[in-house]
This record gives structure tokens, sequence and C-alpha cells, in this order.
């Protein structure tokens, strides 16, 4: 008989790795390398290269809040006028006066990115 206590301590250490790997993954590439883009075209296409489906939910994360966004888990939210999804909803302002606002929904089982969608829109003060 296997003891619980012993595995519960496996499954923190194996989740304590994943977090710390991602975070000297992606602290040794370039910084915010998202920070210049301008175009929603272009913007969609570097975050979904670098959060590909099937990637870890909490590694998308950390690579999103290294570029700058703030991220907060969603349960039975709406997206696009969708209900009821769970996803993790990760938002950034860029610009001055005139700015523009990148929002992303990373869908997900709880445990892997399913999907990725965006909106932006540009915030006038």
């Amino acid at each position: 008989m296997s003891d619980p206590t012993g595995q519960s301590s496996v499954n923190r250490l194996k989740y304590l790795s994943v977090i710390v790997s991602s975070a000297l993954l992606f602290s040794c590439e370039q910084a915010h390398k998202t920070e210049e883009v301008a175009s929603p075209k272009e913007m969609q296409a570097m975050i979904e290269k670098a959060v590909p489906k099937g990637m870890a939910l909490d590694t998308a994360k950390v690579f999103m809040e290294g570029e700058g966004f703030v991220c907060e888990e969603v349960k039975g939210g709406i997206w696009k006028g969708r209900k009821g999804l769970n996803f993790l909803h990760c938002k950034r302002e860029d610009g001055q006066m005139i700015k523009r606002r990148w929002e992303f929904a990373l869908m997900h089982d709880g445990r892997t990115v399913s999907d990725l969608e965006m909106r932006s829109a540009l915030v006038y003060p």
C-alpha cells in the first residue's frame, strides 16, 4: 500500500519544478518581445507561437505575465458573447495618450491550453 503523504509530496515537488523551470526558461529570453507590436495580426501570431495548444497552463501564465499581461482565472465567464467559459484572461494596455488594449483568453482543460483567442481595441482618454 502506498503512502498518500509521500505521493502528495512528490506531486508538489513536480509542480514546483515546472514553475521554477518555466521561470528560468522565460527569464533567459528577451524580456517583453511583444512590447513594440502594434498590429493585432502580428500580436496574435506571436502569442500563438509562444503559447501553443497543449502548453501547460502554468507555463503559459508565466510567459504572459513576463510579457507584462495581468492574468486572472475566469470560471463560468463570458468571452465574445459565449457564456459559461473557463479561461485564463490576460490583459495589457500599451501606449501613452491613445492606448492599445490587448486581451487574450487562454481556454484550457484545467492543466493545458486548448485554444487561444484575442481581442484588441484602442482606448482614448
